[in-house]
């Protein structure tokens, strides 16, 4: 199916769970890509390019580009159309990012489905269907991060130093193309891992690729690794909170990096963690803290708790007192979360009575639902890969 088409029609029926993307899309912004991909849709001339074999106009337009890239000869660049020309380059460039995100998440869908329709000896890439989420700040150095064991963990059987010293490729953000910088950036696997560094300075969606080029150690494979999803988080505040059976005296919004990287570390963390301190109307009373989210939570994510002596778990009401004491309740439509906590109950941080100390975050399992790779499954998949599942491997042996 056309990509666009499979794009339009997913976002018809509110569902994008085979694309990976980030658990939730704000309705405006949906709209504002559904009315995009639509007009795309409509046209004859990108709708041959998408089930051209690259001998359409388009093609050649791209061709045409390239070269003017490469060398700076517009001889070949033909009439472009007055869309490809706004008026405010820069404005328009930054309010179609997310678009952008979109579409580029539609080839690749188109690609992937492209590949799989292949027999299995045409067939030479592996396409692993996960994603993963990247918290990021605003104006900092950002940090996509691809392992050894990542790779491995694509096969039935693998050792994570079979692959040190592969390059990795990493998709570069759009800001980047706009400064002349290339499309990619190739950093070698040293220790185990390549690591990708990259500043963005506005908030909009951005999803990095990252593949691994065919050589013997993948099997002649080519790679497409989980897709990145980076998040530029704005933390939960007090502002966004309410207390009942005491008073909220503070909650300061946390950089999930500044917890250590232990096993139990939940990932897809939307807002960061959060540290607030309250004040019980009495000793050993218990305080209901209530913090309004920004959007719903999505499915599968819960609230975690973190303490230095059992590390992250599971805070859920009904799995730490069945329902009726300590622990984080969502509402109905999952907008507002409440933590119950009992004053220097085994939930609370601060041995002083009265005082009441709580880190923690929303997020999901590492071997949960959401944004989290399934790296559990025994099933041997011949390399194919599906896109209601990302527990596929490839069997071939290295």
């Amino acid at each position: 199916m056309n990509p666009i088409d499979l794009m339009v029609r997913e976002l018809e029926n509110e569902q994008l769970p085979s694309l990976n993307m980030s658990p939730s899309i704000p309705d405006m912004l949906k709209k504002q890509i559904l009315g995009t991909l639509k007009t795309a849709q409509a046209d004859n001339r990108l709708r041959e390019f998408m089930e051209s074999t690259g001998n359409s106009e388009i093609d050649g337009l791209i061709a045409g580009a390239e070269q003017w890239l490469e060398t700076g000869d517009t001889s070949d660049l033909g009439d472009l159309p007055g869309a490809l020309t706004p008026e405010d380059p820069q404005g328009d460039f930054q309010q179609k990012k997310a678009i952008n995100a979109a579409a580029g998440l539609a080839f690749e869908l188109g690609y992937k489905r492209g590949e799989e329709s292949k027999s299995e000896e045409n067939r030479v890439t592996y396409y692993a269907d996960c994603g993963r989420m990247v918290h990021c700040k605003v104006g900092e150095t950002c940090r996509v991060v691809v392992t050894t064991d990542e790779i491995a963990g694509l096969y039935v059987e693998a050792d994570p130093s079979d692959f040190e010293g592969l390059n990795v490729i990493f998709d570069r953000p759009l800001e980047y193309l706009m400064a002349e910088k290339g499309e990619t950036e190739t950093v070698a696997i040293q220790n185990g891992q390549a690591v990708y560094e990259f500043i963005q300075n506005t908030e909009s969606p951005l999803v990095i690729g990252a593949r691994v080029p065919a050589s013997a150690a993948t099997g002649h494979w080519n790679l497409e690794l989980c897709r990145r999803s980076i998040v530029y988080y704005t933390g939960l505040t007090a502002s966004d909170a309410t207390a009942q059976g005491g008073d909220l005296t503070t909650m300061a919004a946390l950089d999930p990096d500044e917890f250590p990287n232990t096993s139990d570390k939940p990932e897809n963390m939307l807002y960061g963690a959060v540290d607030f301190q309250a004040t019980a109307d009495q000793p050993g009373g218990t305080v209901a803290v209530t913090i309004s989210l920004p959007e719903p939570a999505p499915a599968g994510h819960k609230w975690f708790k973190y303490n230095e002596d059992d590390g992250w778990f599971d805070f859920s009401r009904d799995a730490i007192s069945g329902g009726t004491g300590d622990g984080a309740e969502f509402n109905a439509n999952r907008t507002r979360i409440t933590l119950y906590i009992t004053d220097n109950g085994p939930f609370d941080d601060n041995p002083t009575d009265r005082l009441i100390r709580d880190p923690s975050a929303l997020g999901t399992a590492v071997d949960g639902t959401g944004l989290a790779p399934d790296d559990d499954s025994d099933d041997d998949k011949s390399g194919s890969s599906s896109s209601s599942s990302s527990g596929c491997f490839i069997s071939s042996a290295l």
